[in-house]
């Protein structure tokens, strides 16, 4: 697949600024979806989601989009402000949005699916941290993200590295403190000792008090919930004391950088992950599309669309699959393709992504506490892999929604 039929394959705005225009004269009118993420904050900067959403658009136009009608996608910058993330719900229903596909906002959730609730814009594999991203009628989460942990206080883990206990040690953020209670959980129901949570100070820069309390508690494996830069700098610190433990953490909380040159910690390092590892590109055919689709879009000058394990954001990879999975529900629709036509479609609707991850149901979702609606909560277990600095499946874990509730 050329690299420039790919990268002009799709139609792209900016929230801020005004449409660049959608299908030739007298061709057909443009199917627009949108997405919300922070990009360029000094807190978060997701602009992979927004490479991702682009270079999925770009793979369904190129081969004949929605019965002939080509994608048009608008982003928006939610700067890691609530107004904001409001003001982008509501660019969606002033575009006519057919539905958001791979948001991430994590400040006003219950409002913001309100305003797309209001005007039937379903909202499509949200990778955000939040609960109402999982519990309105329009929300339709491809994968369970806190789910991404659960691979660290595993059976398959565990038995790797001879593990009898585990300990979290996180950033103090009320998040964090729900994930290591349900780690915990997860940690006894597969016959581990769950230690108490060794919860470190704000803008943190050393980090070996925190790596000798992770040595003091005894724990064999230690599960990472840190913030930026963080988890590089535990496992530096790690390695610099010598530490015996094994690291585990979630893909979306690996910051910034990879993991080469910091020390023998990275030999013993593990992370979960809601899909499949990008090194399974050979025997999955819709996972070398994904990786041709984001090429074409760095091609473009797009620094967000690079898919080197270093710098590769996990959120984009639910967001690039959440178009694919919109694209095979809005072919499905017999009529005009709208919001109000395509939220029944989609509650009625079956998704196959590739075996990148299971194949979705929108039929029957589970729920556990306050997440109403999931459809998927398996994990992957993925090793890294020094020497080549790829990362390699490990193993699966299904179900973490179970381990969650203990």
């Amino acid at each position: 697949m050329a690299v420039s039929a790919l990268a002009t394959a799709t139609v792209l705005t900016a929230c801020s600024g005004s449409d660049s225009g959608s299908a030739s004269a007298g061709g057909p009118s443009p199917i627009v979806i949108g997405v919300m993420a922070p990009v360029g904050t000094p807190q978060v900067d997701f602009g992979g989601i927004f490479a991702a959403v682009k270079a999925s658009a770009a793979v369904v136009n190129k081969q004949g989009g929605i019965n002939g009608r080509p994608i048009e996608v608008f982003t928006c910058n939610t700067q890691y402000q609530a107004n904001q993330e409001l003001a982008c719900a509501r660019q969606a229903v002033a575009k006519h949005a057919v539905a958001m596909v791979g948001n991430n906002n994590a400040l006003v959730g219950t409002a913001m699916e309100r305003i797309l609730a209001q005007a039937h814009i379903a909202d499509i594999a949200n990778v955000g941290p939040l609960t109402s991203n999982y519990q309105g009628d329009n929300t339709f989460p491809l994968t369970w993200e806190i789910g991404s942990f659960f691979p660290c206080a595993s059976k398959e883990l565990a038995q790797k590295v001879n593990a009898d206990s585990v300990v979290m040690v996180q950033s103090p953020v009320n998040v964090l403190d729900t994930i290591a209670s349900m780690i915990g959980n997860g940690a006894r129901t597969n016959g581990l000792r769950a230690l108490p949570p060794i919860v470190t100070a704000d803008n943190v820069s050393d980090y070996s008090p925190y790596v000798a309390q992770a040595q003091q508690s005894g724990a064999k494996i230690v599960v990472l919930g840190l913030l930026g830069s963080g988890p590089q700098a535990f496992v530096r610190a790690s390695s610099a004391a010598g530490a015996k433990y094994t690291i585990c953490t979630a893909l979306g909380l690996t910051g910034s950088g990879g993991w080469a040159d910091l020390g023998a910690a990275t030999n013993q390092l593990y992370v979960g992950a809601t899909f499949r590892p990008l090194s399974e590109a050979g025997s999955l055919p819709l996972l070398k599309t994904m990786l041709d689709s984001m090429a074409a879009e760095e091609a473009t000058g797009d620094k967000y669309a690079n898919t080197s394990p270093q710098v590769f954001q996990a959120q984009s990879m639910g967001a690039w699959l959440g178009v694919q999975a919109f694209a095979q529900v809005a072919k499905t629709i017999p009529g005009d393709v709208t919001a109000e036509s395509f939220l029944p479609a989609i509650t009625k609707a079956k998704v196959n992504l590739g075996d990148i991850i299971q194949d979705i149901d929108f039929t029957k979702a589970r729920s556990a506490g306050d997440y109403q609606r999931v459809y998927n909560s398996d994990a992957y277990l993925w090793k890294w892999d020094s020497p080549s600095s790829q990362y390699h499946l490990e193993g699966s874990v299904k179900d973490t929604l179970d381990m969650a509730v203990g």
